[in-house]
Parts: structure tokens; C-alpha cells; sequence
């Protein structure tokens, strides 16, 4: 579907399903690879060679069961892929599916199922000491979808090429914008020449931006007033990340004014 709102809900899906847990019924409407259903975490992680030899990543709990997982895999797997193979022979024997809906919950949810980013507040909150990170990332007024992807960029978790390539998902690391760094997390936000200039274009002093652990850390310029200065660097961020999707997954020009717009946008929004 199109629509920034289905690309904002796209963006955030990989946060929102790492927050969550899958109790499977019928296994229609859970993901078999990225959806934690299992104890043992997502199976992409898991089994990822077997993952990079399987048609169809996007099927569901009910389909990869229904067909039978062997049938999905390519014909002739890598060494690596065919050492992994007993294990989901293991974990899948015990699986059994009904016509019930499968019920999703998290840790972190009030009641109605919405996100209690209190919650996830206090869980970072051990006796007098409060994470800076999550007071940087949850108390502000930035969109839920935004705080999601922000959350896992502090934890150094997005899924930048670094991060695909030690997962045999690309072939090259190098920055698609710029194409002279790998492209880190770091990189994607304060170390991309690109990013630079939009840095300088909006009256920010690329230097002034922290590395994404210590994000809150970051200087603002006198003009922006301290209590709008960290949703705001928040904001910078989700638009700098959706302009690289754009670049890379819909094949548009890197820009700066584009992407200026785009963040003057979210600010007023």
C-alpha cells in the first residue's frame, strides 16, 4: 500500500516486533521469520542461513507449516544452511496450529494493548539510577513510531549494511549515499557527507551531534530552546533514516532539500 502512513508503519514494524511476543492459534497473522513466537527469539536471527536459502520471506506461521518448511528452501543449500536444518526440525515437531486468532502481548503494554512507554521508562529505572537513553528517548512529544526506531538506534540495532552484511544479507557495507564509508549506524546519521550538509543547512554543527549511543549527549545550536532541542534531534533522525530507505529502496537522488522539507514537515506535523 502507499501513503506516508503506510511507509511510517513499515519503518517501525522491525521495532514494534521485537517488543513483542506471538501466542500462536491459527498462525495466519504472525510472521515466521521476524515475529518472536518461539522462546528462542525471531528465526531469521536464529537460523539465518537457512533464511538467506528460503522463497518467500514474508509468509506467514500458517504457510511456511502448511507447505512444509523443506519445500520453501532453495535446491541446493549452502553447507551452512544444510548444518542448520535439523535444528527447526526441533523446534517446529511440537507446533501445532487451530482456528483461534494469534494473540499478541509485550511487556510494555497498558490496557487496550497500546504501548505504555511509562512502563518502558520504568523498566530502565534501577533504585535512584535512570537510563539516559530512555529518559531521552520516551519523555518527550516525537511520535510513537519515531521514539520505536530512535530506541533501537541508541542500542546501535538499526539495520544498517554493516549490520546485513555480518548477516550475509548484502554483499557490500559501503554508504549508498555517499559511497565512501561503510555505512554504520553512526555513519548514517552524523558521518555521511550528506548528512553533513543537511546538518549545516538546518544551523546544526555536525560536530555537535553525539554518536547514536550517547545521541542525548548532542549540543543544539542557541536558537533552539532546550525543552524541544532532543524531539527534535529525534525527528532529524526518523527523516534522515526514511530519505535513506527512499534513496535505497525506491531509487531517488539523494537531497537535501528534500529532506529539509521533510523534517520541517515532521517538526510541524
Amino acid at each position: 500500500m502507499a501513503g506516508t502512513h503506510w511507509t511510517a508503519l513499515r519503518d517501525v514494524l522491525p521495532a514494534y516486533q521485537r517488543i513483542m511476543t506471538v501466542s500462536v492459534g491459527s498462525g495466519r497473522d504472525t510472521s515466521f521469520w521476524h515475529d518472536t513466537w518461539l522462546a528462542e527469539g525471531p528465526l531469521a536471527e536464529l537460523l539465518l542461513a537457512i533464511y538467506n536459502n528460503f522463497h518467500g520471506r514474508a509468509m506467514s506461521v500458517h504457510d511456511v507449516m502448511e507447505a512444509g518448511l523443506h519445500n520453501l528452501l532453495q535446491h541446493r543449500l549452502t553447507p551452512q544452511a544444510a548444518t542448520e536444518l535439523q535444528h527447526p526440525e526441533d523446534l517446529l515437531q511440537n507446533v501445532s496450529l487451530d482456528d483461534s486468532p494469534d494473540q499478541r502481548e509485550s511487556f510494555f503494554q497498558g490496557n487496550g494493548h497500546r504501548l505504555k512507554s511509562g512502563i518502558i521508562y520504568r523498566a530502565s529505572t534501577r533504585g535512584d539510577h535512570v537510563c539516559a537513553s530512555f529518559t531521552f528517548v520516551w519523555c518527550n512529544f516525537a511520535p510513537p513510531q519515531v521514539k520505536f526506531f530512535i530506541w533501537l538506534l541508541t542500542q546501535d540495532r538499526i539495520q544498517c549494511r554493516s549490520s546485513l552484511l555480518c548477516k550475509n544479507i548484502v554483499d557490500d557495507a559501503n554508504c549508498a549515499i555517499c559511497g565512501e564509508a561503510v555505512e554504520t549506524a553512526d555513519h548514517i546519521v552524523l558521518g555521511c557527507r550528506f548528512v553533513h550538509s543537511f546538518w549545516t543547512r538546518i544551523g546544526w554543527v555536525p560536530t555537535d551531534i553525539a554518536e547514536v549511543k550517547q545521541l542525548w549527549l548532542s549540543q543544539a545550536p542557541p536558537r533552539i530552546h532546550k525543552d524541544v532541542a532532543h524531539p527534535f534531534i529525534l525527528l532529524c533522525c526518523w527523516e534522515i533514516w526514511k530519505h535513506r530507505n527512499d534513496v535505497i529502496f525506491k531509487g531517488l537522488p539523494p537531497s537535501v532539500d528534500r529532506l529539509t522539507t521533510a523534517c520541517r514537515q515532521s517538526v510541524c506535523s
